[in-house]
């Protein structure tokens, strides 16, 4: 090669490497700026997942990450942890006497309270640095939790006492527990949750001491609330959960409908949903959704109109929809439908009531069948502590509440497995209450003041009394109700005052049954004193 030549190959290269470089760098550069930064710290705050800021985010501004809150009682160390990086991560409490953090590196730290007081936990993830606040007390909080049948509520819908329908639920009990094993108590407030309802009763709802909601004759919203008192002793302060409770007049709508639908792919499967599908709502309009929950596939089928076909293979759910009927409320119900791709089996046919009504104590026998020829039926309940079941069918109401009894048909050489569910409704025990009787044994006498005792023998129980009284030759009687079997009237010096006692009960809803009569009146000549 001539001078020239390798003198321009020189110039050539490096021009190559000056004209292109740069545009590779920056090049570089801007894909780095695209790359989002996906660390995430994270902590929990009552009960609440929190995702932290960087402090880079804030700038100058003042840090608004939600500060845990710890105490030296009861709630006393919290869990952050640091996900999506490779960077190292560190963490250190700005004034380590209010809390500690073990261990000091690492995808996640405990954080243990030390004593009352303010700091910050440090979180350093390579060059990026996250504040968490953490504020600590000496007086712990208790957590409450109020549930039915071991499931969290906030809600509840019962049908009004008059209700006739069979599948009514009137009365439920609300389990109220304490993280720290306070005593739980519950009362009635009104629809806006100011207002405590006197005797923790009135025309829509009742709650006794042990949680149990019992409908009253109309419809409307109260509220239960579950709370546990401070404990000055312990030093924790009491906490509260609220549960709506919605009393209906019509009763919820029953759906009749196959515990899954089998569709087969191979075939392109169709079903006519209004064969298979019923309702006892009368004058409702009945439609048809899907939804997919986790692992599910919500293109597995579709719907048009009320025709039901495979899409795809596997599993999605069926949302049956109806409206509001002549005398029962909107309602909905879920139903697997799941897509094979060929379906090489019948599908069997499991005859069994589809509701059982029971008390506390009572039992009722199944008796379920199925079109296959000689499958097992088997029985499981998906809660013991409301309704058990044996092998044989027999259901065994344990305590108020819901349960579902599922019933299985075995697969055989000619059938696929086959499964319905059976709703167990198990109401309360009912305690026959004390009938009102005549009142005996009254005796009046002076008491101090213008004023008369009047005592007669108690009836127990919830037994409640009217105490009538007039004065002189009066033929206006005036009355006033007690609950134990002794009272005190006020009468004018002297005057010759007439005493009759009636007993009667009150129910739930408000309604009296009066005793059969009143006690033979007693005339009574007061003190002048």
């Amino acid at each position: 090669m001539s001078i020239l030549k390798k003198g321009l190959a020189v110039v050539l290269a490096a021009a190559t490497v000056f004209t292109f470089a740069p545009a590779a760098v920056y090049g570089v550069a801007a894909q780095a700026a695209d790359v989002k930064d996906t660390t995430e710290v994270s902590y929990t705050v009552k009960g609440a997942k929190k995702t932290a800021a960087s402090d880079e985010t804030f700038g100058n501004k003042t840090n608004t990450n939600t500060a845990i809150s710890l105490d030296t009682v009861v709630n006393k160390t919290a869990q952050i942890s640091v996900a999506n990086t490779s960077a190292a991560i560190y963490y250190m409490p700005e004034d380590s006497t209010v809390v500690s953090t073990n261990p000091a590196s690492g995808t996640s730290t405990t954080v243990t309270a030390l004593k009352s007081g303010s700091t910050n936990v440090k979180v350093t993830i390579g060059k990026a640095h996250y504040t968490i606040p953490v504020q600590v007390s000496d007086k712990g909080t208790d957590v409450v939790k109020a549930q039915v049948n071991g499931k969290d509520v906030t809600e509840i819908d019962l049908d009004a006492s008059t209700s006739t329908a069979a599948n009514a639920i009137k009365s439920v009990k609300i389990t109220g527990t304490s993280q720290n094993n306070l005593p739980v108590a519950y009362d009635l407030y009104d629809a806006s949750q100011k207002n405590l309802i006197a005797g923790n009763s009135n025309a829509i709802a009742s709650v006794s001491t042990d949680g149990t909601v019992t409908a009253g004759k109309s419809d409307g919203t109260v509220y239960v609330k579950v709370y546990t008192s401070n404990s000055n002793a312990r030093n924790i302060d009491g906490d509260y959960k609220w549960v709506k409770i919605v009393v209906n007049k019509d009763a919820e709508a029953i759906i009749s409908a196959p515990s899954v639908i089998r569709l087969d792919f191979k075939n392109n499967t169709k079903v006519d949903l209004s064969k298979i599908v019923s309702t006892n709502a009368k004058n409702a309009t009945v439609t048809y959704t899907k939804k997919a929950y986790a692992k599910q596939n919500v293109d597995a089928f579709n719907i048009t109109g009320k025709e039901l076909q495979a899409n795809q293979i596997g599993e999605a759910t069926l949302v049956i929809n109806v409206g509001k009927g002549t005398d029962t409320r909107a309602t909905s119900k879920e139903v697997t439908v799941s897509v094979v791709n060929e379906i090489t089996k019948a599908v069997p046919v499991i005859t069994v009531k589809p509701n059982v009504r029971l008390t506390v104590g009572s039992t009722s026998a199944l008796g379920a069948t199925t079109s296959a020829t000689g499958a097992a039926i088997t029985y499981t309940s998906d809660n013991n502590d409301v309704a058990s079941v044996d092998a044989t069918g027999i259901v065994t109401a344990k305590s108020a509440g819901i349960a579902t009894i599922t019933v299985k048909s075995a697969a055989t050489a000619d059938c696929e497995e086959g499964v319905e569910n059976v709703t167990v409704i198990v109401d309360p025990q009912t305690v026959p209450a004390a009938k009102p009787a005549t009142v005996k044994n009254v005796k009046v006498k002076n008491a101090k003041g213008a004023k008369v005792s009047v005592s007669w023998t108690s009836q127990g129980g919830n037994i409640l009394y009217r105490v009538y009284k007039k004065v002189g030759n009066s033929k206006k009687w005036t009355g006033k109700n007690v609950t134990s079997a002794r009272t005190t009237l006020s009468v004018k010096k002297g005057a010759r005052v007439t005493i009759k006692v009636k007993a009667y009960v009150k129910d739930s809803a408000g309604k009296i049954t009066w005793g059969p009569k009143a006690t033979t009146a007693k005339a009574f000549k007061t003190d002048r004193k």
